[in-house]
């Protein structure tokens, strides 16, 4: 039910934010060489170097971090107007053969016109904050 509010949250506000302009955002997809993943606990007890495999859809991907298989969903859209623009960052993720855990992230950030991405990273907290699965973005 979340994702489907989501989803249709979205679209209504792409729509309005396209009111009057040509330019209709889509997600940007990545190539493989994009991404990076690390999966490690908030006290330094373990640090996991992940391995990641492009999934069927166009935003999914399967991260493998030592025993842990991540199954993730990950989008950045920018939402171009005259002086700036703004980024959305959303991903979530589902671990179910260990940690039984799905959790999901947006993050919204806007900048100047002349500003470019250069790097982006985030945090996916799983058991109960206790460890994350860090994203980092090459766009």
């Amino acid at each position: 039910m979340n994702k489907l509010f989501l989803l249709v949250f979205l679209l209504v506000f792409t729509e309005i934010s396209n009111a009057g302009t040509d330019v209709i955002p889509t997600p940007q997809l990545f190539e493989p060489e994009n991404l990076s993943f690390d999966y490690l606990s908030t006290d330094g007890s373990f640090w996991y170097d992940c391995k990641h495999d492009k999934g069927v859809q166009p935003h999914s991907w399967t991260v493998y971090c030592d025993r842990f298989v991540f199954q993730l969903h990950l989008m950045l859209i920018a939402y171009p107007r005259e002086n700036e623009t703004t980024f959305e960052f959303h991903y979530w993720a589902d671990e179910f053969e260990n940690l039984h855990e799905t959790h999901t992230q947006s993050t919204w950030i806007t900048v100047d016109k002349n500003t470019k991405l250069k790097k982006l990273m985030g945090y996916l907290g799983f058991t109960q904050d206790s460890s994350q699965l860090r994203i980092e973005i090459h766009p």
